[in-house]
């Protein structure tokens, strides 16, 4: 038996999903706090959780004790069996616009661009490194969230600055969740119609926007970094830039130390003072928090903003769709953005709770689609991944 695995290293986590050559999910394995005292892992396998404490000093004992896991409750008979690893790597500069196959240049350019993503790229890449180490005849695959936005303009990319910025440094918006929005396109393309004009909100953790005609994306709301655009968790999204140097000043912190509490402290945590996560705050507002219920007002407001404006970008709209933890779970937030929309005949059916891979949640006089759709990153991954190794292997 065959199998793809497919890896997101995060800087102190290492997230994967295990699938055969027919893309049918076969498990997952996460692992926890690496580098911290105790760190935890959680199996995932034939409808049982299994969670383990233990430390994991860095992720070459993290991807170790993955596929020693793998071989251990005998979901594979060999790590041999494992003839692909997809990598998710967060940030592709203007070198990919597509999956690659990880050679060594991949990875030299990879850890060049570690200045634009400096706390997912060098983990993405570590994790690569790993791999051609431990599994050094598997085909490893780099999925870039960048490449999928290689469609914007000049016009969209490119910000206000002293052009020099951009030819020396190449200083330009780059876009995020390129496979969640890719992956959604295609969910839509399916379903519906291919060349569509397509608003794709994927609402988590991390957030962003992207507006979608022809099966290209021609706006996103990430930039240069995830930084960028909507309010998320705790990163603050677009805000006047003079923000850092005046906050520099009175806290008496560098600017890195700045961009680190716009990154870490802010967003949902930082105006609700209380959390990050959207479950907890909407408990909060509901029983009379008001700074919570002011962060979750705040969060919807620019959702609204950015797809109004997405919304003349295309000239109209025929599916806006939602995805990721929020967008996916979250009724209320979901209900609240569309409110706002009504004036444009964009109305939902509130009486319908989504379910499976993809559900339409439109009122019948609705002038749009509306759509709820799975979030599965890794599917996307892997199904990439196994095109580059049939392609490939047709070759040889």
């Amino acid at each position: 038996m065959n199998y793809i695995l497919v890896l997101n290293s995060g800087s102190s986590s290492l997230k994967s999903k295990l699938f055969d050559f027919k893309l049918k999910h076969i498990c997952s394995l996460q692992v926890e706090r690496i580098g911290q005292q105790m760190g935890s892992s959680t199996l995932e396998y034939n409808q049982q959780k299994v969670v383990n404490n233990l430390p994991f000093a860095d992720h070459f004992q993290a991807i170790n004790y993955i596929l020693e896991m793998l071989v251990t409750n005998k979901i594979v008979t060999s790590i041999n069996d494992i003839k692909i690893v997809g990598h998710r790597v967060v940030h592709g500069g203007e070198y990919f616009n597509s999956a690659v196959e990880a050679n060594q240049e991949v990875v030299d350019k990879i850890d060049e661009l570690i200045d634009l993503s400096p706390l997912h790229n060098q983990a993405n890449n570590q994790g690569v490194k790993v791999i051609k180490e431990v599994l050094p005849e598997a085909l490893n695959v780099c999925v870039f969230d960048t490449a999928f936005h290689q469609t914007l303009r000049e016009v969209e990319y490119l910000y206000p600055l002293n052009y020099s910025y951009y030819q020396d440094f190449k200083l330009r918006r780059y876009g995020m969740h390129g496979t969640s929005h890719k992956y959604c396109m295609e969910m839509i393309s399916k379903h519906l119609a291919p060349n569509l004009k397509i608003i794709n909100c994927h609402l988590g953790a991390g957030s962003s926007l992207c507006a979608i005609n022809n099966q290209q994306s021609v706006a996103t709301t990430m930039g240069l970094t995830p930084l960028g655009g909507l309010m998320m968790a705790t990163r603050c999204g677009d805000i006047d830039p003079s923000i850092v140097s005046f906050l520099a000043s009175k806290l008496d912190k560098s600017a890195d130390e700045v961009v680190n509490i716009l990154n870490k402290e802010s967003g949902l945590l930082g105006v609700s003072q209380a959390s990050l996560d959207m479950r907890d705050l909407n408990e909060l507002a509901d029983n009379g928090n008001k700074q919570a219920k002011l962060a979750i007002q705040m969060y919807v407001n620019r959702v609204v903003d950015f797809i109004s404006s997405y919304i003349t970008k295309l000239q109209g709209i025929d599916v806006l769709s939602f995805t990721a933890g929020i967008g996916e779970k979250d009724s209320g937030v979901r209900n609240a953005i569309v409110k706002q929309l009504n004036y444009l005949g964009i109305k939902l059916d509130e009486s319908i709770i989504p379910s499976g891979e993809y559900c339409e949640i439109q009122a019948p006089d609705s002038q749009c689609k509306i759509v709820v759709i799975k979030a599965d990153e890794e599917l996307a991954i892997a199904k990439e991944a196994l095109a580059i190794y049939e392609n490939k292997n047709c070759r040889l």
